[in-house]
């Protein structure tokens, strides 16, 4: 067939000899999607706490974070200023862990314990969970900064939200406590003091007692006593 021929028995259809059919552009490849803040911020926490457990304070660097969590150290800097807003994050993110505060609910004050300080978390899990103080504490004598950040992000904020909730526990009449901020400190020390302390050869039953003597104790002392035949846990 020559190429008139070929061109007559195309006539009436959508091809032409002067609009030769183009081809199909390769898709265009943009830049890559950028994370939403919220999922950066929590890979430059998981990076920080994996290589300040790996590599310890000293060692750990923005720019070892920033490899890590696959951020531009543009956008690291962004979000955290410095190594030490790093920590101080992580620390407040351990906070959180140990303690669900602010309490809102109609709860009992031994039921409201039992919740504020995640007593059902397994041992195990807590074990895993505190690897961050044990890291601050064994480094805070080289970095004295580490003890500043631990106190202020940590303990006094912890203290204060606690003692917040028993002084509306105070104005409702349901515990009998004159100095909140005093009372709060005692049930920290309490509370943390059964949940931490590992005798040797305790079993798990041991800490779970030490840790319902001290709630026990906390409450009654406050003036409140739990109706009778009610259950010890809810």
């Amino acid at each position: 067939m020559t190429l008139g021929a070929w061109a007559s028995s195309r006539k009436g259809q959508d091809v032409s000899l002067a609009d030769p059919p183009q081809p199909i552009a390769a898709p265009r490849r943009g830049r890559p999607r950028r994370l939403a803040p919220d999922d950066q911020r929590r890979r430059a926490l998981g990076a920080a706490r994996a290589l300040l457990d790996e590599a310890g304070y000293g060692a750990t660097t923005m720019d070892g974070v920033a490899r890590r969590a696959r951020l531009s150290k543009k956008t690291l800097y962004e979000i955290f200023a410095s190594k030490a807003q790093l920590v101080a994050a992580l620390v407040e993110e351990h906070r959180r862990s140990l303690l669900a505060l602010p309490h809102e609910g109609d709860d009992p004050p031994d039921v409201a314990i039992r919740r504020i300080f995640r007593v059902d978390t397994p041992e195990a899990e807590a074990l895993q969970r505190d690897g961050l103080i044990r890291l601050i504490m064994a480094e805070s004598g080289a970095f004295p900064e580490l003890r500043d950040i631990l106190v202020a992000h940590g303990p006094r904020v912890a203290h204060a939200d606690l003692a917040a909730w028993i002084a509306t526990q105070a104005a409702r009449g349901i515990l009998d406590v004159p100095d909140p901020r005093l009372a709060a400190g005692v049930l920290l020390d309490m509370m943390f003091g059964a949940m931490m302390h590992r005798a040797p050869h305790s079993e798990g039953s041991d800490r779970a007692a030490r840790i319902e003597a001290a709630i026990a104790i906390f409450v009654r002392g406050a003036g409140y006593l739990p109706p009778a035949g009610a259950s010890q846990r809810r």
